[in-house]
């Protein structure tokens, strides 16, 4: 359900308004926070006709469904997209908010429940009191959330990396390698994501509009390291999976070297047993063994000879 929050700078009071009072509240020289759900096109269309001015080009870019951060300055407006980004089991869901920033209004447009905007609409007041000199607070606001929220996540996809790494030593199957490309793929989402809204970020910080206060640029630029060290970390996640991988694969491999051993010793001992078979199946009719009373023992003992002979050479060399 769409709500609006005025602010008032000079007198700091804020409060929700109905959005038939929107345009009253711009027209007074208050400040407003307009949230509106986009899932219903035509609902969002009518409410942003309502409450405030925007070229239709503006809106059909707010309303379409790439998830990818923007900037975008517009004569009338600034237009960013911020994503924020969740895990959902193994997986990364990305939720898309469009904020539009005019002189008088900050517009945020999203399809879901996001979660960072949800920890705005709970903490803003008291850092609208305590610190809100200007409009550019609730930007600032916003992106904290989100990068809070970055921050968080990275610290969920590190504990499944640990606990991936743990895995590695006692367990081997293609479940655990399915494990490590899911993650693999993760990091890699959210790197996609995290590059763009650095760039964004740091545009908001550096460029010249009339729609971000410069006392709030160093504000926000002071955040572009936060994320930048997210990223850090994210490259160091996925090293450590590489290797991670790597080892899981030389362990699997040794494992089947020590199989193949086995196997080896076990090929020894039989081949000169099925020489000596193939040499005893023979169909001559002079072979002194057929008649010799202990030929039966003889060939037994012949047997276990070899088959001790190449137990103790294998233990010898560390086969067995």
């Amino acid at each position: 359900m769409p709500t609006a929050i005025e602010f008032d700078f000079k007198e700091k009071v804020d409060g929700y308004i109905a959005l038939d009072q929107v345009r009253d509240a711009i027209n007074g020289g208050r400040f407003v926070w307009l949230d509106i759900d986009g899932s219903d096109v035509a609902s969002a269309r009518e409410v942003l006709r309502m409450s405030v001015d925007l070229e239709e080009s503006v809106l059909d870019e707010c309303l379409s469904l790439a998830p990818a951060p923007k900037y975008d300055n517009r004569p009338g407006c600034l237009h960013l997209v911020l994503v924020g980004c969740s895990a959902v089991g193994t997986s990364l869901d990305h939720h898309r908010v469009d904020v539009i920033v005019g002189e008088s209004y900050c517009v945020t447009i999203h399809r879901e429940r996001v979660a960072f905007l949800e920890r705005v609409k709970t903490h803003y007041h008291e850092d609208f009191v305590r610190y809100a000199k200007s409009p550019g607070f609730l930007l600032y606001e916003m992106w904290d959330a989100l990068i809070d929220g970055y921050e968080d996540l990275q610290s969920e996809l590190s504990g499944e990396v640990e606990v991936l790494q743990k895995k590695i030593f006692t367990e081997f199957d293609d479940h655990l390698l399915a494990e490590f490309a899911t993650i693999g793929n993760s990091l890699l989402h959210f790197r996609k994501v995290l590059a763009p809204s650095r760039n964004v970020l740091d545009e908001l910080a550096t460029r010249k509009s009339r729609f971000v206060p410069e006392g709030t640029q160093p504000f926000l630029g002071g955040m572009v390291p936060r994320i930048e060290r997210i990223l850090q970390d994210i490259m160091v996640n996925r090293e450590i999976l590489s290797d991670a991988l790597n080892l899981h694969v030389a362990i699997g491999d040794h494992k089947l070297n020590r199989i193949m051993e086995k196997l080896t010793v076990v090929t020894v001992i039989f081949l000169p047993l099925t020489f000596l078979c193939g040499v005893y199946g023979m169909n001559f009719e002079f072979q002194p063994e057929f008649k010799w009373a202990f030929g039966y023992a003889w060939f037994w003992g012949l047997v276990v000879s070899i088959v001790l002979t190449v137990l103790i050479f294998a233990k010898r060399a560390k086969l067995l």
